[in-house]
């Protein structure tokens, strides 16, 4: 979790202070910007201009009409963000976890029910209803909102399918775990200790799909960090997840209906977040057309190391799949943006053809990172290998490599 939180803050701050840099003078257009050649072998210098054609400038984004900025804006953001602190700091109290920990019933005869059972059954209704409030900024809507050309780290519209499951599974999920005494007494314990975390992310993505609307304008760091406290309240979710298959208190049916959406949610709202990052990134009216393009880079490395890290450490294939899943989208949204840059001239050829190699590269090794676990728990299962036997080999294959660093 704090790894999380760490590559997400170093990433927004990264963003921040880019954004502050000056404008470029007058006679040099802020968008002819030393640029990253893959086929040329460059990097750092300025790429050719045609002779014949003159130099592009890249348009401004346009204002945000003021019909859609709200006078309060400032006010609201500051209202959402304190909600999402204050209810941080509550349920990770710990007199308020320990209160959440107690599986009794509030009354055995009038109200069979445990205390987190209640708060899931409430934070999961409270979420449903804030999605379901029509008016955000997410899909085709976001983009013409916000009409800016130049995007590089957003995924395809097919990448957002993976809802599906997750609204599927954490709905059997609510309704499931108000019977868990009868139908899974031994996951009792794990879901009293999810559920104040639970409750968290879930009230943290209400409030995003309050902030992500129009009335935020250019202020994109407001949901931007709602998604980031949403990402970091299920990787606590995905602890106490990873506890319970540890302890053999998960059966098939469990990871299921359990453990199946909330990973597939920690995944996605983790990706999510950098996507978010990057929009808000797209949208800063002092960062250039090469600076953008270089977030887009640093956010493949974020997931990337983070998918890598939480599935190892967690030994769960679901992340690196769904980090996988996310940056095949990103690269497969890129050619609309290629076709228009080009037009444009705002970026070398060999600049996004760097940035598409990344994200594929970047997918297919997380896809095959979780098929390398997903191979070694069939072999553990087979006792063909044993636990000591992965250090045993991390370390063989870091041999060369401490070598050669040496």
């Amino acid at each position: 979790m704090r790894n999380i939180s760490l590559c997400l803050a170093i990433l927004l701050v990264a963003g921040c202070a880019v954004a502050t840099l000056p404008h470029a003078s007058p006679g040099q257009s802020p968008d002819r910007i030393p640029l990253l050649g893959v086929r040329g072998g460059r990097w750092g210098r300025t790429a050719p201009t045609p002779p014949p054609a003159p130099e592009v400038v890249e348009t401004p984004s346009p204002a945000q009409p003021r019909s859609l900025a709200s006078p309060y804006a400032n006010l609201r953001a500051l209202a959402i963000l304190s909600a999402a602190a204050g209810s941080w700091a509550v349920l990770r109290a710990p007199n308020v976890r320990e209160w959440f920990d107690d599986v009794r019933p509030l009354h055995p005869k009038y109200f069979p029910l445990a205390r987190h059972q209640v708060l899931i059954l409430l934070a999961w209704l409270t979420n449903k209803i804030a999605v379901r409030i029509p008016g955000r900024s997410d899909g085709k809507s976001w983009k013409d909102a916000m009409s800016s050309p130049v995007r590089f780290f957003t995924p395809s519209a097919y990448a957002f399918a993976i809802w599906a499951p997750i609204f599927l599974g954490e709905f059997l999920l609510t309704f499931y775990q108000l019977a868990s005494s009868r139908l899974a007494p031994a996951l009792q314990p794990y879901l009293a200790r999810l559920a104040p975390p639970l409750a968290q992310a879930f009230a943290a993505q209400s409030l995003w799909c309050v902030a992500f609307r129009p009335w935020v304008g250019r202020m994109q760091f407001v949901p931007s960090a709602l998604l980031a406290m949403t990402a970091v309240g299920l990787s606590r979710v995905h602890t106490v997840l990873r506890e319970a298959v540890a302890a053999g208190a998960m059966r098939p049916w469990d990871y299921l209906i359990v453990h199946l959406p909330l990973s597939l949610h920690f995944g996605w709202i983790t990706c999510a977040t950098l996507v978010n990052l990057n929009g808000w990134f797209a949208v800063a009216p002092t960062l250039r057309t090469g600076d953008k393009l270089g977030l887009a880079l640093a956010s493949i490395n974020v997931a990337v190391t983070l998918g890598s890290q939480v599935t190892l450490a967690s030994g769960d294939p679901v992340i690196a799949l769904v980090v996988a899943w996310a940056l095949y989208a990103v690269a497969h949204d890129l050619a609309p943006s290629r076709s228009l840059l080009r037009k444009n001239k705002l970026v070398d050829d060999d600049a996004l053809d760097c940035l598409e190699i990344s994200a594929r590269v970047s997918a297919f090794l997380q896809a095959g990172l979780a098929g390398a676990v997903m191979v070694w728990k069939v072999l553990l299962k087979a006792g063909v290998v044993v636990p000591g036997d992965a250090k045993r080999l991390m370390a063989v294959a870091m041999g060369p490599v401490k070598t050669l660093l040496g």
